[in-house]
């Protein structure tokens, strides 16, 4: 096959050799003429070629473009694969509530925990419990004239109280033992209630008169103008005593009323009695003076 660029030689050719060889033919209208079909019959021939040669050529490009599609089948295989990337993606989130579990299990160790601590907290510093409010001592044994102090643990005492007076007395929260026998002591608080004490006194207060063992109903002989000392045992320092004589004129006590030693002085003669309290406790001297 005659390729296009032979063709359009063999015209140019062709065309030279007919100028050359003009003068041969009859007329120039005849050489043009014949020019004409020459260059004619050389155009239509190589252009038939290049025709039918272009979709030749054009076959190799189509090639390529089909190559394209399969080029991109690849493309679509990855896209496929990115979902089974995320399938293990999915997986850790399975996961991760897994790892709660351990988490959760902890929170439930801390509760446990916190319960020892909780009831100390209960017990002392939120609420501690409430001190004993009571008496220094619920029971006291006292010989007469001994004194004792009671005192109110965590509480105001407001009033004191003694059931036998006679027996034990009371004066802001001190126990005087008078003579033998038992009386309860009552403290009355500021917030209304009250604590008692047992008192058990096991001795009674006694006097000697001249020395010797006093003798109710005995009379003691006192010279005029003479002193007869009575010694008191027992004796309570807080209770004054208190004299008294049936005819002080005859015979009385000339001691002060705190004394542990009452001096009785007989002033004429005559008989008398001198009474000495202490303690609460009276003693009846029958005297006389000489």
């Amino acid at each position: 096959m005659i390729s296009k660029f032979t063709a359009k030689a063999a015209a140019l050719a062709l065309s030279a050799c007919l100028l050359v060889s003009g003068a041969s033919f009859g007329s120039q209208s005849a050489f043009a003429a014949t020019v004409e079909k020459a260059q004619t019959a050389v155009t239509e021939e190589p252009a038939t070629e290049p025709v039918t040669q272009e979709p030749t050529t054009q076959e190799p490009a189509t090639e390529p473009v089909t190559q394209e599609p399969t080029t991109q089948e690849p493309a679509t295989e990855p896209v496929t694969q990115e979902p089974t990337t995320q399938e293990p993606a999915t997986e850790p989130v399975t996961q991760e509530p897994t790892t709660q579990e351990p988490a959760t299990e902890p929170f439930t160790e801390e509760p446990t925990t916190q319960e020892p601590t909780t009831q100390p907290a209960t017990t002392e510093p939120v609420k501690p419990k409430p001190k004993p409010i009571k008496l220094s001592a619920t029971s006291l044994k006292l010989a007469a004239g001994a004194t004792a102090k009671l005192k109110v643990v965590n509480a105001t005492a407001k009033k004191w109280v003694s059931s036998k007076k006679s027996v034990a007395a009371v004066k802001n929260g001190r126990v005087y033992a008078i003579k033998k026998g038992t009386a309860t002591v009552t403290v009355k608080l500021t917030n209304g209630k009250t604590l008692t004490c047992k008192v058990k006194v096991t001795s009674n207060p006694t006097i000697t008169v001249g020395g010797k063992k006093f003798k109710a109903g005995s009379t003691y002989t006192v010279k005029k103008g003479g002193r007869l000392v009575v010694a008191l045992k027992g004796r309570i320092s807080a209770i004054r005593n208190v004299y008294s004589s049936t005819v002080g004129g005859v015979a009385r006590v000339v001691s002060k009323n705190t004394a542990e030693k009452v001096v009785i002085k007989g002033f004429k003669k005559g008989n008398a009695t001198v009474t000495v309290t202490f303690n609460g406790v009276a003693f009846k001297i029958k005297i006389k003076v000489v």
